[in-house]
């Protein structure tokens, strides 16, 4: 009987997108009982992550499926891009301002990052001696 499911879990991609998404609504519940503050899909991210690496997952038994989300992930983004249309104020000066502040706090982290790693590297190897 298991060995039927594993075999119709390989082939049917619909049902490897299905048992994602069945993993993400288990996730919902599990963070809305809970009261956590976590999305739900990273909670999925995470808990499938942890059945891969424990080796209650194959990671065979969802590759098609996430191979055919992948290949429609663009029509994932056409609404957010729709809204960014609606806004016009995008695409002006306003729209310069605000990439300026994203990049600029981007390198701000990136830049942060790499200074308390390579302290965090320095202090090991200086008390490890």
């Amino acid at each position: 009987m298991i060995q039927t499911g594993k075999r119709l879990l390989l082939s049917s991609r619909w049902l490897q997108i299905g048992a994602v998404i069945g993993i993400w609504r288990l996730c919902v519940l599990i963070v809305h009982v809970l009261d956590l503050p976590l999305p739900a899909g990273v909670l999925g991210m995470l808990l499938v992550l942890v059945l891969l690496l424990s080796g209650l997952l194959d990671s065979k038994w969802l590759n098609r499926g996430m191979n055919c989300l992948l290949d429609h992930m663009v029509l994932f983004f056409v609404p957010a891009m729709m809204g960014v249309l609606n806004h016009r104020e995008l695409f002006s000066a306003t729209g310069l301002k605000i990439f300026a502040v994203i990049v600029i706090n981007v390198l701000v982290v990136m830049t942060a990052t790499f200074a308390v790693v390579e302290f965090l590297f320095f202090w090991r190897n200086r008390n490890e001696r």
